[in-house]
């Protein structure tokens, strides 16, 4: 899966090297440094315009012939927190 990693040479978190470390780590991954951007790079204004080039340069990948195809239901999944209680949608029902 291709990614794109994105931050700020001068974010005083997350070095300029780890970010580079990083990149190499992940296979097909882009790394996009602003210069002179720290942590507030995800703001940058060039952001969201690098992001679409990434995904328009990226080709579709298509599943795995292998893999288990997602089905599509009109259940809901089940929750995954034991604390979570469901909700019911009123659409339809005549209640309002």
């Amino acid at each position: 899966m291709p990614v794109l990693l994105i931050g700020g040479d001068r974010d005083i978190y997350t070095p300029k090297e780890v970010y580079e470390e990083t990149a190499r780590l992940i296979p097909d991954c882009t790394l996009t440094l602003y210069e002179g951007e720290g942590i507030t790079a995800v703001g940058d204004k060039r952001l969201p315009q690098d992001v679409l080039d990434f995904v328009r340069q990226r080709p579709r990948v298509q599943p795995e012939r292998d893999t288990e195809q997602a089905t599509i239901s009109d259940e809901p999944a089940p929750a995954t927190d034991p604390l979570a209680t469901p909700t019911r949608s009123l659409a339809g029902s005549g209640a309002g």
